[in-house]
């Protein structure tokens, strides 16, 4: 438990220094979450489809299918972010902006 707090503790001492940049990964992780949240799900279903389908569970054991499914899925819903979610995201707010003025 005390370890948990002084983790919190440090979280909090480099969010409050204005020095801290944050590593760009977890930033771009940060603003694709909700592609995330959208994508994974369906594709976690049917990659895990096609590898249990074709056999590769038993060729590269449950624990790193599972692994390799988990990872292609976040690779494809962040390429889902910055080809869909994004563009659609700036077209809309740019098209709002014309509408509105």
């Amino acid at each position: 438990m005390k370890r948990l707090q002084f983790y919190f503790f440090v979280c909090t001492i480099f969010e409050t220094n204005e020095d801290y940049k944050q590593p760009s990964i977890l930033t771009f992780l940060g603003d694709s979450s909700y592609s995330v949240f959208l994508v994974h799900y369906p594709l976690l279903l049917a990659i895990s489809k096609v590898t249990f389908a074709l056999g590769i569970d038993k060729l590269m054991g449950f624990f790193f299918t599972m692994l390799a499914i988990t990872a292609l899925s976040l690779v494809l819903s962040c390429y889902f972010f910055v080809l869909i979610e994004k563009p659609l995201s700036s077209f809309t707010t740019n098209y709002i902006k014309k509408v509105t003025v």
